[in-house]
């Protein structure tokens, strides 16, 4: 028979093993929150090519091709740029979380030299301070094939709104959130958009001019 003292003493073993248990149970399905999804992992993969190559999203394919045996996950994908296809392929770190290799494919068939236009497209960058006016306005123009990115801070629930005003219906906007994700794409919605920002950090409007003439464009964007 136990003595009063060395029942309790079993009691007490038995419940401080219990949160242990639990702990070790628990460990697996934190670490696989964390881990990127095929979808999400397209999707940067996307944005990627859509910076490098310097062509618009919605000209930018992206397949998930699975995991390799050292873990890390492939993407490949194809981009029209100018009358070309160009086809790429991203590699992440086993998580699927960030791009360790971007690599664009050399063409086949053959120099291209005679293809390729006497300049790239530029993409601008202006950064944007929403401190001493909640407006900000912007009256630009782009050559054919270039970008200017509007870079500010925003986050903690704040409201953005964007309107752009453009008499070239190829001049459109799409805006970044903080990890790199597409949060609009105004080629597909219109050039007005309003939503509650809800990461904290660095979002990007870019106005991009996918057409053979220069464009002319009045820009607004309002944090409150």
């Amino acid at each position: 028979m136990f003595s009063l003292l060395e029942h309790s003493k079993m009691q007490s073993v038995r419940v401080l093993l219990l949160p242990a248990a639990l702990a070790v149970a628990t460990l697996p399905l934190v670490s696989s929150a964390k881990a990127n999804s095929p979808d999400q992992m397209m999707q940067v993969c996307r944005i990627r090519a859509h910076e490098v190559i310097h062509t618009r999203l919605p000209d930018v394919e992206t397949k998930y091709e699975g995991q390799r045996t050292d873990g890390t996950h492939a993407v490949n994908g194809t981009a029209w740029v100018r009358g070309r296809t160009e086809t790429f392929q991203c590699s992440f770190d086993r998580r699927g979380r960030n791009i360790i290799q971007f690599i664009v494919n050399e063409p086949t068939g053959g120099s291209t030299a005679t293809q390729l236009p006497e300049s790239e497209p530029q993409t601008r960058t202006v950064n944007v301070d929403f401190r001493g006016n909640a407006i900000q306005e912007f009256r630009e123009s782009l050559n054919p094939g270039e970008s200017v990115r509007y870079v500010f801070r925003g986050g903690n629930r704040k409201f953005l709104q964007v309107h752009m005003y453009t008499r070239n219906n190829r001049t459109y906007f799409n805006i970044f959130t903080p990890d790199r994700h597409t949060l609009y794409e105004s080629a597909r919605a219109g050039n007005d958009y309003r939503g509650q920002l809800w990461l904290d950090g660095e979002h990007v409007v870019e106005v991009y001019n996918t057409s053979p003439s220069r464009s002319s464009f009045d820009v607004t964007l309002q944090l409150q």
